[in-house]
C-alpha cells in the first residue's frame, strides 16, 4: 500500500542565512550520545551526525540536537555547546515535506 508521511527538511546553512534564520555556522547535529553535552566541539562532532540539509521525521525527537558557537565566529572566550529542542528545530530550521512510501506490511495485499 502506498502511504504518505509528514517529515521535515532541515535547512542547510545557506538556506537558513537566506531565510534570515538563526546563524548556525557549524550546522545542526544530532546524536544519541548525551555525553556530547560535555565534549569539546571536535569530539562532539565525531560522535554525531550532521543533519543540516537532511530529511528527518519525529523519530529523532528524543535525541540530542545541538550546534556549537565557537570563539572565532561568535567572539566567545571558549566554544559553547548549544542544545536545540526538537520543537525549536521544527519552528526555526525546517520545512515540512511529505514522503511517499510503500508500506511493506501491506504490500501484495491488494490495497
Amino acid at each position: 500500500m502506498i502511504k504518505t508521511k509528514k517529515a521535515y527538511h532541515v535547512l542547510d546553512d545557506k538556506e537558513l542565512w537566506e531565510k534570515d534564520g538563526p546563524d548556525f555556522f557549524h550546522s545542526i547535529w544530532i546524536t544519541n550520545n548525551f555525553k556530547c553535552r560535555n565534549m569539546g566541539m571536535k569530539e562532539a562532532f565525531n560522535n554525531s551526525k550532521c543533519i543540516s540539509g537532511c530529511i528527518i521525521d519525529d523519530s529523532i525527537k528524543d535525541s540530542l540536537i545541538f550546534t556549537f558557537f565557537d570563539t572565532v565566529q561568535y567572539g566567545l572566550d571558549e566554544d559553547q555547546f548549544v542544545e536545540i529542542s526538537y520543537e525549536t528545530l521544527l519552528e526555526c530550521c525546517c520545512e515540512e515535506v511529505e514522503i511517499v512510501y510503500c508500506d511493506e506490511n501491506q504490500k501484495n495485499k491488494g490495497d
